[in-house]
């Protein structure tokens, strides 16, 4: 009575528990709930929805999947959740190879549980916890490959041992019927059945395996021995097969025939569908087994090693010549073709030229290395980008009029608008100076009165690019900065660094007639003098406009320059 007490207690709380928690799922198909795993690429069992409260769930036989879709993905079930069918109605389980771990209680309290299917590397201390209050569970099958260790069902009376069990250890069983369908008798130890198991149970094993067992020790102990059960054997046991590669399987069943299930423990490595057609879709290894339909434990396994192919892997070209501006599409050989892979592509320098997709085009003169990369292999072109002549620099205006203390700001642009290296030159230093500047420190373009001209030309040196930062732009980063240094005429000229490309030629006259080093009316008053009174003392430059004569022209050029026309 008190155990009972303590039992109903136990069921009660547990009950109130899910009652007031919140379970959060990510996505239900066929009314089972599942949560992502880290991977992203399997998930966990979390419960089912189609019960509330859990505890009322009805069904004889809960089948969890090996893998589920959802949205168009395939998702690989690999867990049960922790108490994820905690006192449900179930008369059956089975869980498939695919999961790897059971959560702490998750058929706790299932107490009309009569059968498992359990995978052997799930059958450990743990699974205690997983089945607690399940005093129906008396039949159990275990599937799988290798030792199968569970001590804890001592009360099993049905003991199903898949075909690729080994090893069998302290388990004390005391059996009414074991099936044990390995062609192979498991090694057991001494405890594997009950000290006090006297082998009056029945054991069945397959059909060509009965001489086997009546030899084996332990096994040999059982009175009731019957060959009578049913084997699949498959072509090979074992293949290592190269990435997408396809291997035909072949299952015979022995000795009746029976619809067959194709599964694969691991599909990113390799696939098999239900012609028994295995591909190889990753590197690394699994397990493919075919297992009858009417019983699971009845199944032969292929294991599969995967390995990535000899690839080569070339381009169409090795070697290019490209103009600024220029694209090229580069194609990728690669062998095997049938690979699927993507190759990825990358440029040893981008300020020269970018590639997307084997698109490249060239951005800058210079020299740098296209690779397209599949796995561990590459191949490579090597790419020279040469200046092309039919760049042409043009300036907002191509003449100019300016006193020794002025700067002028002109802005440049390029046809067609590429990156460019620009470079700038007087041809009489004494007369004007130029530097190229990022237009964004340029003063605005026209023309600045400075008080002298060495704060002209601090300002200019002060925003003029550094000679180890010109970088290839576009003109319209650019700005020309020009002072006036005295009285004269100078041609500045705005090309690129390679001199391929159509310069762009600046007329420059300098003009302080009264050489005050700004140009006011006192110019005009100069030449004015000297046109009515012959006084030549200020005249030096004052042909401003060029002609080879001063003349009342020469005044309305310095008046205009004056007014800022």
């Amino acid at each position: 009575m008190k155990n009972l007490i303590i039992k109903t207690s136990l069921i009660v709380l547990t009950i109130l528990l899910f009652a007031f928690s919140a379970n959060a799922y990510d996505f239900e198909v066929d009314g089972l709930c599942y949560n992502y795993n880290e991977d992203s690429t399997s998930v966990t069992v979390t419960y089912a929805n189609n019960f509330n409260p859990r505890y009322y769930y009805l069904t004889d036989h809960l089948i969890i999947p090996e893998r589920v879709t959802y949205n168009g993905r395939i998702y690989n079930v690999t867990a049960i959740g922790e108490r994820a069918f905690t006192m449900c109605y179930l008369n059956e389980v089975t869980i498939p190879y695919s999961v790897k771990k059971i959560g702490y209680r998750a058929f706790y309290g299932c107490d009309r549980l009569t059968h498992v299917t359990i995978p052997n590397y799930l059958c450990d201390n743990s699974v205690f916890d997983n089945f607690s209050y399940c005093e129906l569970l008396t039949s159990i099958t275990v599937i799988g490959q290798g030792a199968w260790n569970l001590n804890y069902f001592g009360q099993l009376k049905n003991v199903n041992i898949g075909s690729g069990i080994t090893s069998l250890g302290d388990l004390f069983l005391t059996p009414d019927v074991v099936n044990c369908y390995s062609d192979t008798p498991p090694s057991c130890s001494d405890y594997t059945f009950s000290s006090n198991y006297n082998y009056e149970g029945e054991l069945h094993v397959p059909v060509t395996s009965i001489s086997a067992y009546f030899l084996a020790e332990y096994w040999q102990n059982f009175n009731n021995l019957v060959n009578d059960l049913s084997k699949i054997t498959l072509n090979t046991t074992s293949e290592d097969i190269v990435l997408w590669e396809t291997l035909e399987l072949n299952a015979t069943v022995f000795p009746e025939d029976g619809e067959l299930l194709w599964n694969s423990t691991d599909p990113s490595v390799a696939t098999v569908n239900e012609n028994g057609i295995v591909t190889a879709i990753g590197g690394g290894e699994c397990d493919i087994y075919t297992t009858l339909a009417t019983n699971p434990a009845i199944y032969a396994i292929c294991h599969i090693d995967v390995s990535y192919p000899e690839i080569t892997l070339s381009l169409s070209d090795e070697f290019l010549e490209m103009n600024i501006g220029d694209e090229q599409f580069l194609t990728v050989n690669l062998t095997p073709s049938n690979t699927g892979l993507i190759p990825i592509w990358e440029s040893s320098d981008e300020s020269i030229a970018t590639v997307v997709n084997g698109v490249v085009h060239a951005n800058n003169i210079g020299e740098c290395d296209i690779t397209a990369t599949v796995l561990d292999h590459s191949a490579t072109c090597h790419l020279v980008v040469k200046g092309d002549d039919n760049i042409t620099i043009t300036l907002n205006i191509d003449n100019a009029i300016i006193g020794t203390s002025q700067m002028l700001t002109v802005y440049p642009s390029c046809t067609p608008d590429v990156p460019v290296e620009l470079v700038v030159t007087s041809s009489d230093p004494s007369v004007a100076v130029a530097r190229v500047v990022n237009r964004t420190n340029a003063p605005a373009q026209g023309l600045q009165s400075f008080p002298e001209k060495d704060m002209a030309l601090a300002m200019m040196e002060e925003l003029a690019v550094p000679s180890e930062s010109k970088a290839p732009a576009y003109a319209s980063e650019k700005a020309i900065m020009i002072v006036g240094v005295q009285n004269g005429t100078a041609t500045i000229t705005v090309t690129t660094a390679d001199g391929k490309a159509t310069p762009a030629v600046l007329e420059l006259r300098v003009v302080d007639v009264d050489g005050d080093k700004v140009i006011t009316s006192g110019d005009i008053t100069a030449l004015y003098n000297y046109l009515l009174n012959g006084d030549d003392t200020y005249i030096a430059t004052s042909d401003t406009d060029g002609d080879g004569y001063v003349t009342s022209t020469d005044i309305t050029v310095i008046y205009n320059l004056i007014l800022g026309n």
